[in-house]
C-alpha cells in the first residue's frame, strides 16, 4: 500500500523522507496556500456565502492530485495552527473527488524530529 504525506514545505519532505526511508510514502509539499482569495474582488457572495477561491499554483495542485490518484493512504500533514488548518482544508477541497475509496488522515507535528515523525 501506498501512503502520501502531503506537508506545507519543500524542505520539510526532505527530513520527513530521510527519516521514514520506506518507498512505500511519498512525500510532497504545498508550498503554502494552493487557493487564495482573488486580489481584485471581495472573494465570497454575499447572498450565498459561496467562496471564490483561485489556485495560486496550477503545477503543484496537479502534482498533489497525481500523487493521491497512486496513493491509498493520505496524510494530510500541515502546521498545527489556524494557517496550516486552512491549507490542509484547502488539500482536502482539492482532492475531495479523488479519495472516495481511500483512508484519510489529518496529522500535525509539532516538531520534524526522528521520534515525532515516526
Amino acid at each position: 500500500m501506498k501512503s502520501l504525506i502531503i506537508v506545507e514545505s519543500f524542505t520539510k519532505t526532505k527530513t520527513i523522507k530521510k527519516y521514514i526511508n520506506d518507498d512505500n510514502y511519498i512525500v510532497t509539499f504545498t508550498s503554502g496556500h494552493i487557493y487564495n482569495l482573488p486580489k481584485d474582488k471581495l472573494g465570497f457572495d454575499t447572498e450565498s456565502w459561496k467562496i471564490d477561491y483561485i489556485e495560486t499554483n496550477g503545477k503543484i495542485i496537479k502534482n498533489i492530485r497525481d500523487l493521491v490518484k497512486k496513493s491509498d493512504i493520505i496524510y494530510l500533514a500541515a502546521d498545527p495552527d489556524m494557517e496550516g488548518e486552512a491549507i490542509a482544508n484547502n488539500v482536502k477541497m482539492c482532492i475531495k473527488d479523488l479519495v472516495k475509496n481511500k483512508t484519510c488522515h489529518r496529522i500535525t507535528f509539532n516538531e520534524i524530529t526522528k521520534d515525532a515523525v515516526k
